[in-house]
């Protein structure tokens, strides 16, 4: 088993807390425009899928380009404008457009400065359905799960093969900015990728606009019994690719939800 029992039923959690939500922010933005003007990626049909992907692999690049060249202050300014910004996204519908500016601004000083793992996680669980809201609309069911299927490919190469995305994650807990959910443990800690959480976001919200909350729910329970199955056959202190679990756990879910 990857992680002992306490630390695998909290990640399992917060995960499912962050997709619950992730959906409940962009149920609403469906009734609604995004805040300051935003607009989402355009819908191009499978071609929106492939944006994505470039779009991973050039801020892939960028980070790998910064950690080479030791550009460490850069980068952290960089997330600091990006996770206030998405922030902001996630809570207009609570505090409108004004009001999250000002708390995203409060919440993302507070998550830089302090470095608290409890903040830490409750801001990741915040952040992912503003990001979601821009990617979301783009994608039909299809074109979602043809999405998640390039996503797992390159988590297979990015950590097995080139390692990089491995040295990446390094590279964000050494500068105390890890995207994504984190748990410590008396063994170590326990981590996952925001684009683990994000992700499957994506087409769980396609699934609910195209097939409504039954599948939905059928979708979210497969997800997340491919992230337990991850963590369950895991070995300890060894790197996995999630996606492609979590991809096959919630393709699972879903068809099971058409019968």
């Amino acid at each position: 088993m990857k992680y002992n029992k306490k630390t695998a039923l909290i990640i399992v959690l917060l995960f499912v807390i962050a997709q619950t939500f992730g959906i409940s922010i962009n149920y609403q933005y469906l009734s609604k425009e995004l805040p300051y003007g935003l607009e989402p990626i355009p819908n191009m049909g499978v071609e929106s899928a492939f944006i994505v992907i470039a779009a991973v692999l050039f801020m892939t690049g960028l980070i790998l380009f910064l950690r080479r060249f030791g550009l460490r202050r850069f980068f952290k300014y960089w997330f600091f404008l990006a996770t206030w910004t998405i922030l902001s996204i996630s809570l207009s519908p609570f505090f409108g457009e004004l009001g999250s500016i000002f708390t995203a601004l409060v919440l993302t000083i507070i998550k830089f400065r302090e470095k608290d793992v409890y903040f830490h996680n409750m801001t990741e669980i915040l952040i992912y359905g503003g990001l979601a809201s821009l990617i979301a609309p783009a994608f039909n069911v299809f074109t979602a799960g043809v999405l998640l299927a390039l996503i797992s490919i390159y988590d297979i190469i990015s950590v097995i093969y080139t390692k990089h995305m491995v040295n990446l994650a390094k590279f964000q807990t050494d500068l105390g900015i890890f995207s994504g959910l984190v748990v410590p443990s008396k063994k170590g800690v326990a981590m996952l990728g925001g684009g683990d959480i994000a992700f499957p976001m994506i087409m769980l919200i396609a699934i609910l606009n195209s097939y409504g909350l039954y599948s939905c729910v059928f979708a979210l329970t497969g997800l997340t019994l491919g992230l337990i199955f991850l963590i369950y056959y895991g070995k300890e202190k060894k790197f996995y690719p999630a996606m492609p679990f979590l991809f096959l756990g919630l393709l699972f879910g879903f068809a099971l939800s058409l019968f």
